[in-house]
């Protein structure tokens, strides 16, 4: 047998197969790895379906195993007196995600490769050695960044101040995920703004009552989560939530299930503290918290009608954990919510651990279906494009 000759096909047609082979098995497990495999072997057909396949080759490169994170970057950035590409590959790049990565980089290769990648990157996931304060200037030049995630980052090797001077200027930036160690203070925001389309953060670390009192959230902020935070009490909580800013603006607010000091010095009217902040954010309608915060809400005063159409209950946070004889009463404080301060839910969604709990699922969801309006209101198609009406039990 001679060997394989690839058909000569149109470019377009090559371009076609290579789109497909690459989002054809998109949320798999291991699905980047396996595209980065298929598009290297469709490279090696010809110079044609080189010249189709290589934008997906270098989209979302795969660079935690062995030396492939040296490699790339030398191929991607290399040294002055190495042969340099025709082709800037760097400006193929769209996403990196380097959180595998352990020893194989320095945060000066980190900035160096964020360099080669500026003109195009959209997502970046920051390893946790290799990114540092001498990353930044790299970072600043990504002006096309919209996810950053900088969940794995040593906080205290970059002050809060210099990473939010260094992202003023990331015009597009939407989602921000900030280092779980990182201590929130008060900057100069008449110099360091943050960027007007940031709409979505994710706030893990050291916060307090007396920063959070004033402290200037991103403008056109709607998507706030509390996650690994390492002193968020109840106090703390309703402080933060009655700050103007987010008590108009916000939209989607969750409170993770690993923010270990919640219920620290807790005391009788804190959820009082917690039910009056909520009650004062107007624009809120979607609550995400976990099962031990949910009935303690459920459990205390009554809030006025909120605005909240999608309630999510997620597991309880360890060491609060809700025992199996406390069902019958989980069951009591939803339906009970749902008919008072919860009435405008329209979805409501529970963890299994939770969803195990209720002894009678069919009395909620038909509560829910209570609150909907009547079928020609065009606000439940919109609505059912993207969350199911009733009750539901998380995978």
């Amino acid at each position: 047998m001679g060997d394989f000759v690839a058909p000569d096909l149109p470019v377009e047609i090559l371009i076609l197969i290579a789109q497909f082979l690459y989002w054809a098995d998109e949320g798999q497990k291991d699905s980047l790895l396996s595209r980065q495999k298929n598009m290297y072997n469709f490279c090696l057909l010809g110079r044609a379906w080189y010249s189709a396949s290589i934008e997906f080759l270098y989209r979302s490169p795969q660079l935690a195993r062995g030396n492939k994170f040296g490699n790339f970057l030398s191929t991607v950035s290399p040294q002055s007196r190495a042969k340099k590409s025709k082709v800037d590959l760097g400006s193929l790049v769209k996403e990196l995600h380097l959180q595998e990565l352990v020893h194989h980089s320095s945060p000066s290769q980190t900035a160096r490769l964020l360099k080669a990648a500026s003109s195009s990157l959209i997502s970046f996931t920051a390893p946790r050695v290799s990114f540092a304060i001498n990353s930044l200037a790299a970072l600043s030049r990504c002006q096309n960044l919209l996810r950053l995630d900088l969940s794995l980052v040593i906080g205290s090797s970059i002050s809060f101040p210099k990473l939010k001077k260094a992202i003023s200027g990331i015009k597009r930036l939407e989602c921000l995920i900030l280092p779980t160690s990182m201590k929130l203070v008060h900057t100069n925001d008449t110099v360091d703004q943050w960027p007007q389309s940031l709409i979505d953060l994710i706030v893990g670390g050291h916060v307090d009552y007396e920063t959070m009192l004033d402290f200037c959230w991103p403008e056109n902020l709607e998507k706030l989560t509390f996650d690994h935070c390492v002193n968020l009490d109840l106090y703390v909580l309703a402080v933060t939530l009655r700050n103007k800013r987010l008590s108009q603006g916000l939209r989607e607010l969750t409170i993770g299930s690993d923010n270990h000091d919640i219920w620290k010095d807790e005391v009788e009217n804190e959820q009082f503290d917690i039910a009056g902040a909520l009650e004062s954010m107007e624009m809120l309608y979607h609550l995400k918290i976990p099962a031990d915060l949910a009935t303690t809400l459920l459990d205390g005063p009554g809030l006025q009608v909120s605005p909240i159409q999608i309630l999510e209950i997620d597991p309880a946070q360890p060491g609060f954990e809700l025992e199996s004889d406390d069902g019958e009463w989980l069951q009591i404080l939803l339906l009970r919510g749902l008919q008072n301060q919860f009435s405008n839910v329209w979805c409501l969604k529970v963890s299994p651990d939770v969803g195990l709990m209720l002894n009678d699922y069919r009395k909620i969801d038909d509560e829910i279906w209570l609150h909907l309006p009547d079928d020609d209101d065009p606000r439940l198609a919109e609505f059912e494009s993207t969350h199911p009406f009733g009750l539901t039990i998380l995978n």
